[in-house]
């Protein structure tokens, strides 16, 4: 019998099949209804399935996790499917990058890719904008998307690692700008 190769062994191999590119970053993937330890998303939005030991029908087996193939919708928007408790869930791309990077949509809160194109599913192309602003944006009204670096800027502020003023004056100061300019 062959000696077993030990989870972190299986995920270099893993992360060495799939390629690392320049300043992607990998977190657990996280929706509003589970966290699972078995995928991780990127943020320029791959999604991966992790190794682990299954127990199969003829004893355990090693499942060597891959990268997961989106299926586009014929909206553009990138699909995968992700098993929990031995249930399938469909989950948009977009979505689960957000959730693991940023946090939990706001409510009401819809997502907008900043570029318009629903299959880029980058993290810095990704923003939770209000209904008004999602309806409204081709009539060249001024949005604020919240981004993660402005999400990291009101987390200080709240930690009073900033100060909220100035975030609030730059805030400002960014709306009125880009009402000028459109």
């Amino acid at each position: 019998m062959f000696p077993q190769p030990d989870l972190e062994t299986l995920r270099r191999q893993l992360f060495a099949r799939i390629g690392r590119r320049a300043g992607e970053e990998w977190r657990p993937v996280v929706t509003p209804d589970f966290t699972s330890p078995h995928y991780m998303v990127s943020s320029h939005g791959r999604v991966v399935s992790l190794p682990r030991f299954r127990e199969g029908p003829h004893g355990p087996r090693i499942w060597k996790g891959r990268l997961l193939k989106a299926s586009a919708q014929p909206s553009g928007h990138r699909r995968v499917t992700i098993m929990h408790e031995a249930k399938p869930h469909q989950v948009h791309v977009h979505r689960l990058v957000l959730w693991a990077f940023v946090g939990p949509e706001p409510p009401e809160a819809h997502v907008r890719h900043l570029d318009g194109d629903p299959g880029n599913n980058a993290l810095e192309n990704l923003a939770y904008v209000s209904p008004w602003h999602q309806t409204h944006q081709s009539a060249g009204v001024s949005f604020l998307p919240i981004t993660l670096d402005l999400r990291r800027r009101m987390e200080a502020a709240a930690r009073g690692d900033e100060d909220a003023r100035t975030l609030v004056q730059d805030l400002l100061n960014h709306l009125s700008s880009a009402t000028t300019h459109s």
